[in-house]
């Protein structure tokens, strides 16, 4: 038998209630959309997995089955939305590169929806110390892979001496910036932001590294 959530304070669900292990192939996307949006509507101590179970119309017993508890389901959900691919493409150029890790990055979502999934993520790593740990390991270092990888393309292009060195702290710069206009500033993170960001800090950054060698 499936644990008992205590908490009854979930939303009415939408549509239908459909029981039973839903047909759709979709099972998981479907489940991870809707714990992400009932974590910034709700928080995660109001958030169940009966009212997640309720707004999905996915049988209780079918999460159990899939997630143990909630904090699995969050963390899954979570890191799912922050999935990069194991290896970069190549773009062609470093600025190209650059272009396509920013927009990975930002997900293609809109500036309200940034701002949500930011915060969202910002509340859950509170209440699930263990996720910011996954985060580190399957997101960040994920992240700074992708940096690596553009540094070294560039180098064999020769758009960058060979001897050239990467700053370690090149990596969390976008990241960074991009963390403190969506929830500090409240400025657009855009395609505007992103060209400003990449011509006139990050490519001047390699820059002045490679002349001050």
């Amino acid at each position: 038998m499936a644990p008992k959530d205590t908490d009854k304070t979930c939303p009415k669900p939408l549509g239908s209630r459909g029981r039973g292990r839903p047909r759709d192939p979709a099972l998981a996307a479907k489940v991870f959309v809707t714990t992400l949006g009932m974590l910034a509507d709700l928080g995660y101590q109001r958030l169940s997995m009966e009212c997640i179970a309720a707004r999905t119309g996915v049988a209780k017993t079918t999460l159990y089955r899939r997630w143990p508890n909630k904090e699995e389901l969050v963390i899954a959900a979570v890191l799912s939305s922050l999935r990069l691919p194991p290896e970069p493409q190549d773009s062609g150029s470093l600025r190209a590169d650059l272009v396509t890790l920013l927009e990975t990055l930002a997900g293609g979502q809109s500036p309200d929806g940034r701002r949500l999934a930011m915060t969202t993520l910002t509340n859950a790593m509170r209440a699930t110390p263990r996720l910011g740990d996954l985060i580190r390991k399957e997101f960040v270092a994920v992240m700074r892979h992708h940096v690596d990888v553009a540094f070294q393309n560039a180098i064999t292009r020769g758009e960058l001496p060979a001897h050239a060195i990467l700053p370690p702290f090149f990596a969390d710069i976008a990241p960074s910036m991009m963390a403190t206009r969506l929830l500090i500033t409240g400025e657009a993170v855009d395609n505007e932001f992103r060209d400003q960001l990449i011509d006139e800090l990050l490519l001047p950054i390699l820059q002045s590294v490679i002349v001050h060698r």
